[in-house]
This record gives structure tokens, C-alpha cells and sequence, in this order.
């Protein structure tokens, strides 16, 4: 965890106070991208006959690592 909240520091995506985090603009940005991946993943998943629980738990792990290229192509594919 410790490592992970020093990623988003130093990316600007969350600040603190000594006590909280908080979701910068950018984090916003970055959040609101990541959330829009994983719904068009597990979608995509869904519609090959992937079952939902394990559409969701592959969208969770894919979501991070998909290029735009895939993504774009999976976001045309489903609006077909």
C-alpha cells in the first residue's frame, strides 16, 4: 500500500494532509479513464461468453494493462 500511494504522490494523482488522501484533478481524469476501461473490458468479455463474475475480476486486472490501440478496437466492437 505504501508503495502504491507514493506512485500516485509523485504522479500527482492524490495529495494528503498528514491524515487523508485526496483524488486530484488529475487523479480524477486518471480515475474517471480507468473506470471507463474496465466497463468496455468487461463488457467486451461479456459479449464472448465470459461469466460475469470472472468478466469483472478479468477487467480488474486488465484494465492497466491494455494499450489504447486494444481498447479503442474493443470500444468500436461493442458499438457495432
Amino acid at each position: 500500500v505504501n508503495k502504491a500511494i507514493k506512485i500516485l504522490l509523485e504522479k500527482a494523482y492524490v495529495y494528503e494532509d498528514g491524515k487523508h488522501l485526496y483524488l486530484t484533478e488529475k487523479g480524477k481524469a486518471y480515475a474517471e479513464e480507468v473506470y471507463e476501461k474496465h466497463c468496455i473490458i468487461r463488457k467486451f468479455l461479456q459479449k464472448l461468453g465470459v461469466n460475469p463474475a470472472t468478466a469483472e475480476e478479468d477487467a480488474c486486472r486488465m484494465e492497466h494493462l491494455l494499450s489504447d490501440e486494444t481498447f479503442q478496437m474493443m470500444k468500436n466492437f461493442l458499438k457495432k
